[in-house]
């Protein structure tokens, strides 16, 4: 893999209309699909819950394109991840998967979002670390080193 800096921005603050869909890839081997309005609050908290749960750390974030219908983006991220299943892989909840190849729904997500090519980010200890927004600030774009498969 190799990684390169990109101009595009992604929307981190909370957004008034739409949203994005997500798939989460933690080290203990856990995948989280879900969807956002506030991207940057929704990835701290699940960050943050499996750190303090069970010291497990993010390894990569899948990102739809922002758009309207996300909701139903999410059904469809949710079903894919389902497909993926093995006799191995465990579902809990409605969101959250065990040992399903993370690899193979990137793949898959990224053929099915319709919105935007998919991006695939490796967190680095620089973009964990948030910077302070204005008060007056409606959105916050960040620039993020995105990692091409």
């Amino acid at each position: 893999m190799t990684t390169r800096r990109t101009a595009l921005p992604v929307v981190w603050g909370r957004v008034p209309f739409g949203g994005c869909v997500y798939a989460l890839n933690f080290d203990i081997g856990m995948v989280k699909v879900g969807r956002t309005q506030h991207l940057d609050a929704r990835l701290k908290a699940h960050e943050d819950f499996m750190r303090n749960c069970y010291g497990a750390e993010l390894l990569e974030v899948w990102l739809s394109g922002h758009h309207d219908c996300y909701a139903a983006t999410e059904r469809l991220a949710i079903s894919t991840a389902e497909s993926l299943m093995t006799a191995d892989s465990i579902q809990i909840g409605r969101e959250w998967f065990y040992g399903i190849d993370f690899g193979r729904l990137r793949e898959l997500l990224a053929a099915v979002d319709p919105f935007a090519p998919a991006r695939s980010v490796a967190p680095s200890a620089r973009e964990r670390r948030r910077p302070k927004e204005s008060a007056g600030a409606k959105l916050s774009f960040r620039l993020l080193d995105w990692v091409i498969a």
